[in-house]
């Protein structure tokens, strides 16, 4: 029993970071094209791209922190609204893999 606990873990944690690693490579522009699909309203839509714009990151490793660095792509982790958007950008590629068997 506890090696099958252990292995559903594992199994979810690799999901997590599959889904981490995927949200991170979202192409803002891409992600506005979709949102524009959705008949969003216009002031969202550019407060969003706004948003998105002036975004910058930085890496903390054992209290070593990288230089800031502006980020290109990906939703912001921790954001209300990333859960959202990352759905809105894979909504028609899960609706592709289902029309292909």
């Amino acid at each position: 029993m506890r090696s099958m606990l252990c292995a559903l873990f594992v199994s979810i944690m690799h999901q997590r970071v599959l889904l981490l690693m995927f949200a991170c490579l979202i192409c803002h522009c891409a992600l506005y094209i979709k949102l524009m699909k959705w008949n969003i309203p216009l002031e969202l839509l550019n407060v969003l791209i706004n948003w998105y714009s002036r975004c910058d990151a930085f890496v903390n490793w054992n209290g070593f922190f990288a230089r800031v660095f502006r980020t290109l792509g990906g939703v912001r982790q921790g954001g209300v609204l990333s859960p959202l958007l990352f759905a809105v950008y894979v909504d028609d590629i899960i609706g592709q893999l289902k029309d292909s068997g």
